[in-house]
C-alpha cells in the first residue's frame, strides 16, 4: 500500500496486515516507538466513514483501563486514516488460536476473563466496542490481555446514523443481530453477543456461520438458530455451553445482561476446576 504523509511520525516498518488495514511501527517527534493504523477510506462512503471515525476517535482517546489499549492520536491522511496507539509487543488471539491444534480451556477463560473486565469498564462508561473479535484481543508477551480495534466506538444513546443499510463496519462473523440490521441503537448487549461468538471460535475452532460469502454469515446470525456448542465440541463443559448459547441469544434482553455476570461464570471454580483438565 502507498504509505501517506503522517504529520509528527514517521513510519518505520510494517508490523501486520489486518482485514480492516495495516499497522506500522512508527516514531512520533520524540523518537518514540508507537503503533500506527492505517486504513484506507472507501470514496463511495467516504464522508460517512470519516464521521464515524472522528466520533470513534475521540471517545477511544478518553479510554482508560489497564486491558484497553491507550489510543494516542490519530486523523486523516490522503485517503487513509490513521490512529496511533501504545505499541504493544503480543500476539492476537486469531493468530494465536491459528498457530495452537489444542489450547488449555482455562488459558481461554483467563484471556476471556480479562476481555470482560476492558469491555466491561466501557460500558460502565456507557459506551460500546461494537468491533470484538479475536484480531483485535491481543495476548502480550507477559501475559497481559488487552482490547484494541475502537474504529467503531460509540455512546449506548448515540443514533448510528452514520451506519446504513448494507453497510458492514465489524467482522461480519462476529456481529451481533442488531448489528446486522443496522438498529439504530445499540447498547452493551450487542458487545456481549460478540464475545460469545469469539468464544464459540475459541472452543470449537471456527466462527458461529462460517461461509465464504459475508451474507451468509449476516443471514446465519439474523435467522438461522444459535449452533450447538456442545455438538461441535463435546468435550465442552456443560455450563459453559449453555454461558456460549445465552450470550449469542438472538433477542438482546435473552442475553446474559452484563459483562461483569458473564466474568463471574467464566470464574465458577467448578468450571475452572473441570477447565483445567481440558484442551479444545
Amino acid at each position: 500500500m502507498n504509505r501517506p504523509d503522517i504529520p509528527g511520525y514517521n513510519l518505520v516498518r510494517p508490523l501486520s496486515e489486518t482485514g480492516s488495514g495495516s499497522v506500522f511501527l512508527a516514531r512520533n517527534k520524540n523518537n518514540k516507538e508507537v503503533a500506527v493504523k492505517l486504513t484506507a477510506v472507501d470514496s463511495s462512503t467516504g464522508a460517512t466513514t470519516l464521521r464515524r471515525f472522528e466520533r470513534g476517535l475521540r471517545l477511544a482517546r478518553t479510554l482508560s483501563h489497564p486491558n484497553l489499549v491507550p489510543v494516542l492520536d490519530g486523523g486523516v491522511a490522503g485517503s487513509h486514516t490513521w490512529v496511533a496507539s501504545e505499541l504493544v509487543e503480543a500476539i492476537d488471539l486469531e493468530d494465536y488460536l491459528a498457530k495452537h491444534d489444542r489450547v488449555e480451556l482455562s488459558k481461554i477463560l483467563t484471556i476471556l476473563r480479562k476481555v470482560c473486565r476492558a469491555v466491561g469498564h466501557m460500558h460502565e462508561i456507557k459506551m460500546t466496542h461494537r468491533d470484538l473479535r479475536p484480531a483485535n484481543i491481543l495476548i502480550c508477551r507477559g501475559g497481559e490481555v488487552m482490547v484494541t480495534g475502537f474504529g467503531a466506538v460509540k455512546r449506548f444513546e448515540a443514533d448510528d446514523s452514520f451506519t446504513s443499510v448494507g453497510q458492514v463496519i465489524a467482522d461480519p462473523h462476529y456481529m451481533s443481530p442488531e448489528q446486522c440490521l443496522c438498529a439504530k441503537r445499540i447498547d452493551h448487549r450487542s458487545d456481549i453477543y460478540s464475545l460469545g461468538c469469539v468464544l464459540y471460535h475459541c472452543l470449537t475452532g471456527t466462527p458461529p456461520y462460517e461461509h465464504k460469502d459475508s451474507f451468509q454469515v449476516i443471514l446465519g446470525h439474523v435467522k438461522k438458530p444459535v449452533p450447538s456448542v456442545g455438538a461441535a465440541c463435546p468435550r465442552c463443559p456443560n455450563p459453559l455451553a449453555k454461558l456460549t448459547g445465552k450470550m449469542m441469544a438472538k433477542k438482546a434482553m435473552a442475553r446474559m445482561p452484563t459483562m461483569k455476570q458473564v466474568y463471574r461464570v467464566m470464574s465458577d471454580r467448578g468450571l475452572l476446576s473441570m477447565a483445567a483438565r481440558i484442551q479444545v
